[in-house]
């Protein structure tokens, strides 16, 4: 008789952790989805740039197929570098390939970055 009472407190338990882990779950959810619509609701304008030059940005997703990341979460995956470039352009220039070629030709990139 003890133990029908000990397992029938046992899954009320089980049941109220459960239901508090759901109900703490979508609390979660919509409190992201409460910051994701008030972020947006606020319209974010940049300072125009006081420098003399204009502004050129390239994004590059480069991947070392020589090496594997050891800190990587899945094992065996090549190592992988993000890297962001904003360099000074002349205005009428609306593509970065000259700048592109400019840095392979003094180094800074290899020929085999996208």
């Amino acid at each position: 008789m003890n133990t029908a009472i000990n397992q029938q407190r046992l899954r009320r338990r089980i049941f109220k952790s459960f239901a508090l882990l759901t109900i703490l779950g979508v609390l979660g959810i919509a409190g992201l989805f409460v910051s994701l619509w008030l972020e947006h609701r606020f319209r974010l304008t940049l300072p125009k740039p006081t420098g003399p030059f204009t502004v050129g940005r390239a994004l590059y997703d480069w991947t070392d197929d020589k090496t594997l990341d050891t800190l990587a979460p899945v094992p065996g995956t090549k190592r992988e570098l993000l890297v962001w470039m904003w360099y000074p352009a002349a205005e009428s220039i609306r593509n970065t390939n000259q700048w592109h070629r400019g840095a392979v030709a003094i180094g800074v990139m290899s020929e085999a970055a996208p």
